[in-house]
């Protein structure tokens, strides 16, 4: 407030202001750089599209993702670059090669999660190939990851909308009918009263634009359907309330919803938070699970409203299932709790008949993945003590005749499934036992599955948020302000003993 004041009474000029600004940015980057040259593991990254104001092309946020040497979950804003063009097919690789020329990352980026929707096959593939030169020797380029699960969810929860828009609109009437006029809100409330209603739900009108609004305005009317049959018959201007199979109907929307506004936001808790102990891709795997069993059960009830939109909701989670297959059932794998058991059992629900090729595809890829950081561990260690040479039979890992690392940590009992078990934590401890295959639970674990802002989350439009800063500002100024406020909100809560 100081600054606003000092600028708006001439005080400070808009120049003075934007060289101060820059210059705590380039001193606060060269600490971010010292933290990054410190890491073990490689870095994930999250490119989220913002729009200029004046519709100039788009700004492209990239946030770096890793775990540092303490087994804690960390990001930072590393770049925000100007993209013109944001649908050309080198557009957003550009961008990734810049960011890993100005933070020295090259050789260590692991994955590529964006949420552009309008980036095309030839954008993917010109991340692919740069993901593949970067970062050969773990799967040839092939995590990059087009499609965000937060992008999935608001796909699922549109098609159910959609398919459902004339209940859905009789529920709006109904509401938006109590809401509009004082008289009509205070009957309905004095019917609650009357009622003795338990439920503490008030009735708001959604906003059309965000579909968990959609959800609680449907959840509310739902809890509160005694009252509007009750206004039906004391209120004659009012002729439009739903029947009771109509309102059954809404508890199977609502359910449905629920499902998806929960994932949601444990998926946004488990991104932001340093402090999580669910990584991003592990709660990701339940959550989409769940997901697909819940909508897999109600297929099976055979209901022609369910049947009418159900098969759809079922391609679109599946598809994301599919597609992000090798990234989700690693992480699964990572933890001591579930190892690939749990990967059989649930593939078998989800893919009953295709299982085995999943399960296969599955394990073929862990023991690839894993051979690939065993040659890299065995690397580090040569540059460590020159005396140590490579061992010829890591290269050929089929002929290797010892247990590896991954078959004696997969061979071990399951841990108990307590809640809110500490995964990352129990790799810090076994480090020394499985030190190469604690690399790659290092950076599976940090991969990020969705690369939306929080305040997208359910947004409709699928649209990219605003850039808060005008084309007045520079793009190297905006970049300055968008990450140095990043580095010291972190800096502050870690001083604070908080999320860095």
């Amino acid at each position: 407030m100081l600054l606003d004041y000092q600028i708006r009474y001439g005080m400070v000029s808009f120049n003075t202001v934007e060289r101060e600004c820059v210059a705590a940015y380039q001193r606060e980057k060269q600490n971010v750089m010292k933290f990054i040259e410190g890491l073990p593991g490689r870095v994930s990254l999250t490119l989220d599209t913002r729009t200029s104001r004046e519709g100039l092309g788009c700004y492209v946020v990239i946030t770096g993702h890793f775990i540092d040497g303490d087994w804690k979950p960390q990001q930072r804003k590393l770049n925000v670059a100007m993209v013109p063009n944001p649908d050309s097919e080198s557009a957003l690789a550009n961008a990734v090669l810049r960011c890993l020329s100005d933070w020295n990352l090259e050789g260590k980026l692991l994955s590529v999660t964006l949420n552009h929707p309008a980036a095309g096959e030839a954008a993917l593939q010109s991340l692919q190939a740069l993901l593949s030169v970067q970062n050969a020797v773990i799967f040839d380029g092939q995590l990059v990851r087009g499609s965000c699960i937060s992008r999935t969810l608001t796909s699922i929860a549109k098609e159910l909308l959609s398919a459902c828009g004339d209940l859905v609109s009789k529920i709006r009437d109904s509401v938006k009918y109590v809401l509009t006029e004082e008289s009509k809100e205070l009957m309905f409330l004095d019917i609650k009263q009357q009622l003795q209603m338990a439920t503490d739900k008030n009735l708001r009108l959604a906003d059309q634009n965000h579909w968990n609004t959609t959800y609680e305005m449907l959840l509310a009317a739902s809890e509160l359907r005694e009252v509007f049959s009750c206004l039906e018959a004391l209120d004659p201007d009012y002729k439009e309330a739903p029947s009771m199979l109509e309102w059954k109907q809404v508890e199977t929307i609502s359910s449905v919803l629920q499902l998806l506004v929960d994932a949601a936001n444990l998926l946004s808790s488990s991104s932001s938070s340093s402090s999580s102990t669910t990584p991003a891709a592990l709660a990701c795997f339940h959550e989409a699970w769940k997901i697909q069993s819940q909508l897999s059960r109600l297929a099976a009830i055979g209901d022609p409203f369910i049947d009418s939109f159900i098969g759809g909701l079922q391609d679109r989670i599946e598809k994301y299932i599919k597609e992000c297959i090798l990234v989700l059932a690693a992480a699964v794998v990572m933890d001591p709790r579930f190892k690939m058991k749990l990967v059989e059992f649930s593939f078998a629900k989800m893919f009953l008949h295709d299982a085995p090729t999943y399960i296969e595809i599955v394990g073929d890829g862990i023991r690839q993945l894993f051979w690939e950081y065993k040659v890299l561990h065995q690397l580090d260690e040569e540059k460590a003590d020159p005396k140590l040479g490579i061992n010829v039979d890591i290269m050929e890992p089929r002929r290797y005749p010892i247990k590896s690392e991954l078959d004696v940590y997969l061979d071990e009992t399951l841990l108990p499934r307590v809640a809110d078990f500490d995964v990352l934590g129990w790799w810090k401890q076994n480090e020394v036992r499985f030190p190469a295959l604690a690399k790659m639970a290092r950076d599976v674990l940090c991969i990020q599955v969705s690369a939306g802002s929080a305040e997208s989350l359910f947004d409709t439009r699928c649209l990219p948020k605003e850039m808060e800063y005008g084309s007045s500002v520079k793009p190297e100024t905006v970049e300055a302000l968008v990450c140095a406020k990043d580095w010291l909100r972190r800096a502050a809560a870690a001083a604070a003993g908080g999320d860095r």
